[in-house]
């Protein structure tokens, strides 16, 4: 065995995180209609808003039967990438709305809790490929 320090990163988890895209976010990152599906939802107009069925994550490997979860995992990458876009959880669908301007004060207190380094690491990398 060995005795290492604990290093967390303000939300009381051990720093790291998985290095792995969660099903949410591979559903973000994944493409549709030729163009990555964020790409696409950044083109939207504020007051569109995209809607996407439980059933369109599963092959993601979601197994969530409420989109309540998803639709915080969609938050923390458009916090991250401070991209005026906002989830909602809708029972078995998730509605996300273009923003007039990115505005953190929109986000609920689960959406803007901080992600384990590498997981942040991981989804900063794939922003970095769609926003270039």
């Amino acid at each position: 065995m060995k005795i290492v320090e604990i290093n967390t990163n303000g939300n009381g988890k051990a720093s790291g995180g998985k290095k792995e895209l969660g099903a949410a976010e591979k559903f973000l990152f994944d493409m549709e209609s030729g163009e990555v599906r964020l790409a696409t939802l950044m083109k939207m107009t504020a007051g569109q808003q995209g809607v996407a069925g439980l059933e369109e994550f599963k092959s993601y490997g979601s197994d969530a039967e409420k989109s309540y979860g998803l639709d915080i995992s969609l938050n923390r990458v458009f916090i991250l990438g401070e991209i005026p876009l906002i989830a909602r959880g809708r029972d078995d669908r998730v509605v996300i709305k273009k923003l007039e301007a990115f505005d953190l004060e929109q986000y609920n207190k689960a959406d803007k809790r901080e992600m384990g380094a590498n997981h942040i690491e991981t989804v900063k990398a794939k922003l970095a490929e769609v926003l270039a």
